[in-house]
């Protein structure tokens, strides 16, 4: 069969695409591929930003959601994990990489690193710029905010640079196996605990640091491609005699690896920054009296909030007493304890409600009130046995005190169904949107339990309605009603 000059010419084309014979063929099609697969996700999430895709509107949801598994070892470990991937930090690494690769006699290599991380931090930060994207809410953060924009995670795009650089060496030049995938397992762990950190530590949202991971992907590829490209078929700086012999040399890199490590360990632990985010602030006296009165509603948090950190309902009951008057007067009543929300009890909780089976303490979606997520719930089912019609409570326990005892504050709601369209990464309710009426209930029956006792109710807003984060109406009259532990 004859082929034509149109085909014969495509073909040729497609052949030279797959040649290692000259620079624009095998080598500059496998650079930008891994490019184009790259560059691709980083720009789905960006167009996501603007088109608010399921990515993007997870945010707020997965956010609020490590908040409340937040806990003091924590947030001590990714703290440490972001100081690796702090810029001064970077830089320091970068340039140690850079000096022990001239000690090596790796003057190409030491240019890749050196040009990647310098073209990198200024790709990221034209990137930001362009994006400008918010930061998270301040109720969602551990530390405080940095003055950049959020879009993408510096962080995780410097780390995943770095250690890609690194990993890729240690593949070109380590002939031991096991060296060469410690390293790269190490350096991919690296990378996924830096941006894990960001999110965890509530500085970034989740797609900023999928961005950078994608970005930096990309980069890398370009990057490396670009090295291969010049190392076979230009010219590149030749390797020189390392300075030092060969097993000196791998004592000092391991030596400086684990001195610099120590380092940055030892400064993240002894960092004040820490110790703010870790200390607890001490409770703040109202007065001698246990009654909390209507002058003192205006020092309290009243409005729960969502993830993005607008308003929602506010609070319907004040109590005043210990944690463990608290818990003692709903187990009486016949109340139990929700579970903290975890991996496995939402699993648990998705899978219940699913096929519609008991689970009495099932966790409650995380929500915010005065910075924090509640610091307790409680629920009780409603008829049948289900985790999907419940009688639920959360209760905050503020940083003020009366009578020498803490000040609760709580909302309650009734769960008379399940809904999928929530943007909380938990099985999501419709709540009964009468929440005043959901308050009385509550309070008659820890009331009948001798417990505790009834003060005047105080008004903590004018009558409101609105929405919670699922999009559920409510409405409430705005008074509470004020409990004392007997």
């Amino acid at each position: 069969m004859k082929v034509t000059a149109p085909a014969a010419a495509v073909g040729r084309w497609v052949r030279a695409r797959f040649s290692a014979r000259r620079w624009s063929g095998l080598y500059l099609t496998v650079t930008l591929t891994v490019f184009a697969l790259y560059f691709r996700s980083f720009l789905v999430i960006t167009n996501g930003l603007a088109e608010a895709s399921p990515l993007v509107a997870r945010d707020p949801g997965m956010a609020l959601l490590v908040a409340a598994t937040r806990t003091p070892s924590g947030i001590r470990f990714n703290w440490i994990a972001t100081l690796f991937g702090e810029p001064a930090v970077q830089t320091v690494l970068a340039l140690i990489v850079v000096a022990l690769l001239l000690v090596w006699g790796k003057r190409a290599y030491a240019a890749l690193v050196a040009a990647t991380m310098s073209s990198g931090l200024l790709l990221q930060t034209l990137v930001k710029i362009a994006v400008a994207r918010p930061r998270p809410p301040l109720s969602l953060a551990v530390i405080a905010l940095p003055n950049s924009y959020s879009f993408p995670s510096g962080h995780a795009m410097s780390s995943a640079l770095l250690l890609g650089i690194l990993a890729f060496i240690a593949l070109r030049e380590e002939r031991r196996w096991w060296v060469r995938l410690l390293t790269a397992g190490g350096a991919g762990t690296g990378a996924l605990l830096v941006g894990v950190s960001r999110v965890y530590l509530g500085v970034h949202w989740v797609s900023d640091v999928m961005a950078g991971w994608a970005l930096a992907g990309a980069w890398l590829a370009l990057c490396i491609g670009g090295f291969l490209m010049l190392r076979r078929y230009g010219r590149t700086w030749p390797d020189t005699r390392p300075v030092l012999p060969e097993h000196t040399a791998e004592v000092l890199s391991v030596g400086v690896a684990l001195l610099v490590s120590g380092v940055v360990v030892w400064s993240a632990l002894n960092d004040p920054v820490l110790e703010r985010a870790l200390v607890v602030p001490p409770a703040v006296e109202l007065h001698a009296s246990r009654v909390v009165a209507q002058p003192d509603v205006a020092r309290l948090p009243v409005f729960s909030e969502k993830p993005d950190g607008t308003t929602m309902e506010p609070i319907g009951t004040v109590f005043v007493g210990t944690r463990a008057q608290l818990k003692d007067a709903f187990r009486r009543a016949g109340w139990s304890v929700a579970d903290p929300a975890t991996f496995v009890t939402v699993v648990r909780a998705f899978t219940d409600g699913a096929l519609d089976r008991p689970y009495n303490t099932a966790p409650v979606t995380p929500t915010l009130l005065g910075g924090h997520t509640q610091d307790v719930a409680f629920e009780r089912p409603q008829g049948r046995p289900t985790v999907r019609v419940r009688h639920h409570t959360r209760w905050w326990m503020t940083s003020f005190t009366a009578g020498g005892e803490p000040i609760w504050v709580a909302t309650m709601s009734f769960d008379e169904g399940i809904t999928l369209g929530s943007d909380i990464v938990l099985p999501s309710h419709r709540i009964a949107p009468d929440i005043d009426a959901e308050r009385n209930l509550v309070i008659g029956e820890l009331i009948a339990t001798g417990r505790v006792s009834r003060e005047p109710t105080v008004a903590v807003s004018t009558p409101v309605r609105g929405t919670n984060a699922q999009g559920d109406a409510w409405f409430s009259g705005g008074e509470a009603s004020v409990l004392l532990a007997r």
